[in-house]
């Protein structure tokens, strides 16, 4: 009769060398360097959800509203603008384009970044397991790195763009409020 514990442990121990032995990869090196790919996207993602999109929606109204009404008063009024306020309105106006595209370039910010997190997903799974022909691995890696450091680069662009359209707003806001002022008490 064959003992139970002796018959089945020397089964388990082949089992788990068979498993361990096919599930050895060839691409290691690579794996890390897609572990380090997966770690900027998921850190830029941080950063792009940090992102206050809703402050730069209502940011973005209230500068259409202000600068609206600029525009049509002196349109209405047919008045010719001093120099000084010329170049505010003009500044200002600097704006209108940051503020009319910033939620869709932070939208396709994010597609982009989940897109390379997939294709990473997908790499690492496809090395883990020798999938991919020895040829096209290094093609892929270098592949994935050039699109991470674009998803991450646009991230980056996203956040100090928000900044510098924070701060320039900040800036000329109480003097287009000034303006509106004076326009109003003209009238």
């Amino acid at each position: 009769m064959i003992n139970m514990k002796t018959g089945i442990f020397p089964g388990l121990l082949l089992s788990l060398f068979v498993l361990v032995s096919c599930n050895e990869t060839n691409y290691q090196e690579e794996i890390k360097t897609v572990d380090h790919l997966l770690s900027r996207i998921d850190s830029a993602q941080t950063a792009h959800a940090n992102i206050d999109t809703l402050g730069i929606t209502e940011a973005g109204v209230s500068f259409k509203k202000k600068f609206s009404f600029v525009q049509s008063s002196y349109e209405q009024e047919g008045d010719t603008l001093n120099r000084e306020a010329a170049l505010l309105i003009s500044n200002y106006r600097d704006l209108k384009k940051p503020y009319s595209n910033f939620v869709d370039e932070w939208m396709s910010n994010a597609k982009e970044l989940e897109f390379s997190k997939k294709q990473l997903i997908d790499l690492r799974h496809d090395l883990e397991h020798n999938l991919l022909d020895t040829n096209f691995v290094s093609k892929m890696v270098v592949s994935e790195q050039k699109a991470t450091a674009e998803a991450v680069f646009d991230t980056r662009r996203l956040v100090r763009g928000r900044k510098a359209m924070i701060a320039k707003n900040d800036s000329l806001e109480p003097l287009i409020d000034s303006l509106i002022t004076k326009i109003k008490s003209e009238k």
